[in-house]
């Protein structure tokens, strides 16, 4: 009985070829060239209630799926020539199919380690990360390889499509927003500037175990070379100035006063200064040169 059967299902295949005989021999190529595979599978599927219908509505069927269904009437040449691109692209898709499926994997690995369970790990780093996106990929292709004829299938296939899209999309967002940090670091360690835990360092002062301040000029390290050099010749304002003495408080009026809104507030142990009071002031430019005032609070 089944051998009857695959020669019927060779019979029928080689029925809607001749079909589809008025169609360019490679789009008949691309659209049957696993139909007779296809239907083995969905008699093996479907058992007594497998049928094989009519051929070229069956060739139609094809036709319309691959969006070159003929209109009635007259071919113009317009409908000719979209009708060749769409038959190109519909031939290009076929042919990337694999490569949509192991990426579709890959964004099923991002979308289980990198945002479900918040890793940062944009690819395997591990066996086991490197074997979960093998399952993952294999599992994706054998999808594709399926048999989605059915409407009710095709439904959460179609899901599974747009979710790997929306997290193609936020991988790409993150992953950019990485290189644009990675480049900013760079950008900063060519700069000259001296760094502590990634920021900025704008002022620095020494002070000895008791918490006195200790003259500086420059900062070095054992091979001579320099990471830091105090400013010199710095003339406050006189309003800046005379913060120093004052508490945080007034400090603070005083600053309003004159103009300056950036104010960056440390609190140091100063021995020669009241709890409380502005120990020191600096006028300071950090990188996009804002200048801010640096204000040291005894404590």
């Amino acid at each position: 009985m089944t051998k009857v059967l695959d020669k019927a299902i060779a019979a029928f295949v080689t029925d809607v070829r001749a079909a589809l005989g008025g169609q360019d021999p490679n789009v008949i190529a691309d659209l049957t060239d696993n139909l007779e595979a296809d239907l083995l599978d969905r008699q093996a599927a479907e058992g007594d209630g497998f049928k094989l219908g009519n051929p070229k509505a069956f060739a139609n069927e094809l036709l319309a799926s691959a969006g070159l269904l003929s209109v009635a009437g007259a071919d113009s040449r317009g409908r000719r020539f979209w009708r060749a691109v769409g038959g190109a692209v519909w031939r290009f898709l076929r042919a990337v199919r694999p490569t949509w499926w192991v990426f579709r994997g890959l964004m099923a690995y991002t979308l289980i380690w990198f945002v479900l369970l918040q890793q940062t790990k944009y690819f395997p780093d591990n066996f086991g990360a490197w074997l979960a996106l093998g399952v993952l990929v294999v599992v994706s292709v054998q999808i594709g390889r399926a048999n989605w004829r059915h409407w009710g299938l095709r439904v959460p296939l179609a899901l599974l499509n747009v979710v790997a899209i929306v997290t193609a999309g936020f991988w790409l967002i993150s992953f950019n927003n990485v290189r644009d940090d990675y480049q900013r670091l760079e950008a900063e360690y060519h700069s000259g500037l001296l760094l502590s835990h990634g920021h900025i360092v704008g002022f620095v002062n020494a002070y000895d175990k008791n918490g006195n301040k200790l003259p500086m000029a420059t900062l070095k390290e054992l091979d001579g070379t320099q990471l830091y050099e105090a400013p010199t010749g710095l003339i406050l304002p006189e309003g800046v100035a005379k913060l120093v003495g004052m508490s945080l408080k007034s400090a603070i009026g005083q600053l309003t006063a004159l103009g300056y809104n950036n104010v960056s507030i440390d609190y140091e142990h100063v021995a020669e200064a009241q709890p409380g009071d502005i120990a020191s002031v600096q006028l300071v430019n950090d990188t996009f040169g804002n200048e801010y005032v640096q204000l040291v609070v005894s404590k």
